[in-house]
């Protein structure tokens, strides 16, 4: 019950009311959620069901699957092709084929610099091929409460057939948010 009998307080400035209700920001992304990672409440939402191509924020789920599915001292060896099917020009760590790398350093370079070779290297490691760590990666989506997601490689390279909407990657990080793995190195500023 609320101060002040069955009127409340004179002073309603503690409650949020219609009137009071905090403005909206504004957002210039096409689609966004807000959403509180513990119970799962959208505070906020624009598009939240409309898909879009994920581009890097697709490493988000990578880096789950790697914190998930690996010890951080695990040796990833960088194949030929986790090293040249990345385009020129897109993000990468320089890495060259037979060179090997701890899973925590491959997570680092995939969430900090969003390094593509990083993320092909890691999903060869967890699955041996970037089609079966796909699937790993549409699995755990679903898992996660994921409804409309489509991923087809673990760095969010475009393809036409790999697509999410901004309600299933709040649900996908909300899963992130509970890995304390995940989040220790996602939250590196260096």
């Amino acid at each position: 019950a609320r101060e002040g009998g069955p009127e409340g307080p004179q002073d309603d400035t503690r409650y949020v009311t219609a009137e009071n209700w905090p403005q909206a920001p504004v957002v210039e992304a096409e689609g966004a959620v807000l959403m509180d990672a513990i119970t799962g409440t959208v505070l906020y939402e624009k598009n939240a069901n409309h898909t879009y191509y994920p581009a890097s924020i697709t490493k988000i789920m990578t880096g789950l699957l790697a914190a998930e599915h690996c010890s951080l001292d695990e040796v990833v060896t960088y194949s030929h092709d986790a090293v040249y099917t990345v385009p020129v020009g897109y993000a990468n760590i320089a890495a060259v084929e037979g060179e090997q790398m701890t899973v925590e350093d491959c997570i680092y370079a995939l969430l900090l610099p969003s390094a593509n070779d990083a993320a092909n290297a890691l999903g060869e490691h967890i699955s041996g091929s970037i089609e079966a760590f796909s699937q790993m990666m549409n699995e755990r989506a679903a898992q996660l409460g994921a409804k409309h997601t489509h991923f087809v490689n673990p760095s969010g390279i475009h393809n036409e057939e790999h697509w999410t909407t901004p309600y299933d990657m709040a649900m996908i990080m909300r899963g992130c948010a509970l890995n304390e793995t995940f989040m220790q190195i996602d939250s590196a500023q260096t």
